[in-house]
């Protein structure tokens, strides 16, 4: 359940989302859910992995199911909402495992070097380190400032320039970043 936030802050589920994983007979619940629907972990990794290649269509099914699948292991070890990881993934690579920017950040996640050594990702090209720094590089932004839009620019820009610039630094990349991600993550939990 998504609690209202002031002056168009993003929504925070103020529950966490919960999954529910099978194993042969039993049922283990994890701290997941979606919107009260009680879905198998595959099913759920099935769905981000039809959206991860009807947004990209060059990803092969193994690869997408990967990503899904580490995606949902990845925000329920480090506690964050897999959709807004899924967001970020989107935002950041288009799910491509071996994407790199013009400014030399690798992966899924877009780490630049220095950030991958220091959440010690040796591979940023291994999808599981890759989304493992990802998403604790993440968690560390939304400890920190206590806001999602402020951890997603810290994310783009680094800490360093929210706190020197005291919110959203003043960068058109870093504020269509957040806006882009916000939509994104908004339309995925008014689909689950």
């Amino acid at each position: 359940v998504a609690t209202a936030t002031p002056d168009g802050e993003m929504p925070v589920e103020s529950t966490p989302p919960t999954l529910y994983f099978y194993k042969g007979a039993e049922q283990q619940k994890s701290e997941y859910y979606y919107r009260g629907a009680e879905n198998t972990y595959s099913e759920a990794a099935q769905r981000y992995a039809n959206r991860i290649k009807s947004m990209n269509s060059d990803i092969d099914d193994w690869t997408a199911l990967k990503v899904a699948s580490t995606i949902i292991e990845k925000a329920r070890q480090y506690n964050v909402n897999p959709n807004l990881v899924f967001a970020l993934v989107a935002q950041e690579s288009r799910f491509n495992p071996r994407a790199v920017s013009h400014a030399g950040a690798q992966g899924l996640g877009q780490l630049m070097p220095g950030t991958a050594d220091m959440l010690g990702v040796r591979d940023p090209f291994d999808i599981e380190q890759n989304l493992d720094g990802c998403v604790r590089y993440l968690r560390e932004q939304l400890d920190s400032f206590g806001n999602m839009k402020l951890a997603l620019a810290a994310y783009n820009a680094g800490p360093g320039n929210v706190k020197r610039y005291g919110g959203i630094p003043p960068f058109s990349e870093t504020r269509n970043y957040v806006r882009v991600i916000h939509q994104h993550y908004s339309s995925l939990l008014q689909m689950n």
